[in-house]
Formats: structure tokens, C-alpha cells, sequence
């Protein structure tokens, strides 16, 4: 079999696989998912008897962390077929994934589970000890009634060059947020549009100024899907937009959150898969005594396991944690307790 013909019937099978899993996931969903966010090279498949037994892809992306840019990995369409469930082909898999994204130098592997089940699943040490580091709570915006002349709204096309250089400046004016590639960005408007939503965009002076991605959702409310501004008129203006085109008093947003207030849901989990890295950006030096961080219970990447000491500028790393010592995402829960993460587009909802 030629690598051209290995590659066509991984594909297949791993949409084959997604369909028996997934079932409630349309067809024009697949189609959109499989043609803009799968490729060869992020796929991880694995057979049983030549018969595709659990497959899962591996999205690269970029993060802001306190206003690092870092690489991550996002876990997605992880799945086993009923046959040859509970043979731990879902932990052999993530395994595969973490020490890819170890030897790739990137930083956290990331995932959003589909109910608490699973957010309890890939909490467990064999399934990665991701801990939940990503809340959202419900937000409303109501329309003031203005006419906000200064500004017209249209429809964005996934080619819209400049209303994408827009989206990039504006997350990258945040200190912590997940960073959509044009890819991303592609997908996440024709995800939209297949659900019955609008993309759109307010120009002023013919200059993108701000964005929003919005879909009526089955109870009937309008709730936003990716919405950014550089003016609170622009903002203005697309919210009284949405109201009128919907005829809906209200429109709604699922927004980050702290996990402190207390009507945030848990959304994004996440583990760091390369320790080293990790201390190298993130550790903030001190003049009076090192810092030490004890890891275990990495059971993917043993080399992130033992004692990390960063002392003057350096990363020192002994293979034996000492007492008290915490897996890579509880680690991550406590040193950085009440972050907040703006993160969108990773057609979820």
C-alpha cells in the first residue's frame, strides 16, 4: 500500500470511527470538520486485527500565557469503538500525543470533555491528570436602541484578509488566550453559517472594528460564538444589529470567567507536557532562594517526573521527586490558581 493509499484509508476509517461514536455529529459537519481541521499528520489511529479501534486528532495551536506565546496541542474526536473499549487503547493514544508534544518542545495539551464523566476520565493519572484550567459563565448584552451611524456591518466571507488581521491583533492583545490560526478562523465561520448563524463585521471608515459570530441555538436564544472589539461602539453596533436581524431583546455569551465567581461552568482542562519548558518561560527568578517543584505521576512523559530547582536563571532537574510532589496539571491548578482564558472557535458547542 503506497503512503498516498495508507493516508486515504486512515481518513476513511477515522470518519468511519467518528460516525459510530459521535452519531448525533451530521454529515455536513464531518464533511466541514474532516476537510478543514483534518490532516495526516495530526492524526493518531490505532487497529485491532486491521479494524480501526480508537483514533483521536492532535491540533496544534498557539497560547497566550501571561503574555507568553507558547505552543499547545489540542485534543480532539478522541474516541474508542464499543468493541474494544476498556483495553486502555484511549490512554495508549494520549500517551503517544503528550511525548509528540514533549519532543516538539510545545508546553500544554489541552481538551474540552463532552460531560463530567469524562472530565472526571482524563483527570485520572492514566488518561493524562488534566485538570480543568478554562471556566466560562453565562453574559447578556442588551441593545441601546442607537443607530451607531459611524459604523456598517456586513457579512464576513472566510477570506476576508483584514478582518482576520483584526481578530490576530486582538488576541494578542490578551494576556492569556487561545490564538486561532486562519485555518482556525476559516472553520469557525463556516461552522457558523452551516448551523443558520451570522459571521459579521463592523466597519468604520471601511476599516474592520470589531466581529461577531452568533447562532440561534435550539431554546431559541442568540448566543455569541466569538465576539471582539477595538471601540464599545463597534460592539454596540453589532449587538444592535443581532437584536434586530433576530428580533431578540437579548443577546447572549457563554464569556471566560474565573473558576472564583460563582456561576462559572468548567470548560477547558489542561496538563503541561514539557516540564523543562514550562519552568524556562514561566518560572519568575528570585534573589533570595530558588524554587523547587515536585512532579510525579506522569505517566506519559516520565522525563517531566523528579525535582525541578530554578536558581539563578537555570533549570536544574533531578529525576527523584521529593514529598508533596504533584501531577503536571495539578501543579499547573496551583501555581497559577484563578487564571482566566479567553477561549473560542474550537467548534464545541
Amino acid at each position: 500500500m503506497t503512503t498516498k493509499e495508507l493516508q486515504r484509508r486512515e481518513l476513511e476509517d477515522s470518519r468511519a470511527l467518528w460516525e459510530t461514536c459521535f452519531p448525533n455529529e451530521s454529515p455536513e459537519f464531518l464533511d466541514l470538520y474532516f476537510r478543514e481541521k483534518y490532516s495526516p499528520s495530526v492524526n493518531l489511529i490505532h487497529y485491532i486485527d486491521e479494524r480501526p479501534a480508537a483514533v483521536m486528532q492532535l491540533l496544534p495551536y498557539r497560547m497566550r500565557c501571561l503574555g507568553q506565546t507558547v505552543n499547545a496541542g489540542y485534543v480532539s474526536g478522541l474516541c474508542t469503538h464499543p468493541d474494544f473499549r476498556g483495553k486502555g487503547l484511549a490512554k495508549r493514544l494520549l500517551d503517544k500525543a503528550h511525548q509528540r508534544l514533549h519532543a516538539q518542545g510545545a508546553v500544554f495539551s489541552m481538551l474540552i470533555p463532552g460531560n463530567d464523566d469524562l472530565r472526571h476520565f482524563y483527570s485520572k493519572p492514566s488518561h493524562g491528570a488534566y485538570v480543568t484550567m478554562s471556566y466560562r459563565e453565562e453574559a447578556s448584552w442588551l441593545p441601546t436602541g442607537n443607530a451607531y451611524s459611524a459604523y456598517a456591518i456586513s457579512h464576513i466571507t472566510p477570506y476576508d484578509a483584514d478582518v482576520f488581521v483584526l481578530h490576530q491583533q486582538m488576541d494578542l492583545r490578551a494576556d492569556n488566550a487561545l490564538l486561532s490560526s486562519f485555518s482556525d478562523w476559516q472553520a469557525a465561520i463556516a461552522t457558523c453559517h452551516l448551523e443558520g448563524g451570522l459571521a459579521l463585521v463592523a466597519r468604520r471608515k471601511g476599516k474592520p472594528a470589531g466581529i461577531a459570530l452568533a447562532v440561534k441555538e435550539a431554546d431559541g436564544r442568540v448566543f455569541l460564538r466569538d465576539f471582539l472589539a477595538k471601540r464599545p461602539g463597534a460592539k454596540g453596533a453589532l449587538i444592535q444589529f443581532l437584536s434586530e436581524h433576530y428580533d431578540v431583546p437579548i443577546i447572549y455569551d457563554r464569556a471566560p470567567s474565573r473558576c472564583t465567581q460563582p456561576e462559572a461552568l468548567p470548560y477547558l482542562m489542561m496538563r503541561i507536557v514539557n516540564m523543562k519548558k514550562f519552568c524556562q518561560l514561566f518560572y519568575q527568578p528570585s534573589l533570595f532562594s530558588p524554587y523547587e517543584i515536585q512532579i510525579k505521576d506522569d505517566l506519559s512523559v516520565s522525563e517531566n517526573n523528579g525535582t525541578w530547582i530554578c536558581t539563578n536563571n537555570q533549570v536544574l532537574h533531578n529525576p527523584t521527586p521529593k514529598a508533596h510532589a504533584l501531577s503536571p496539571g495539578e501543579f499547573l491548578s496551583h501555581y497559577w490558581p484563578d487564571l482566566k482564558i479567553s477561549v473560542r472557535n474550537l467548534l464545541d458547542e
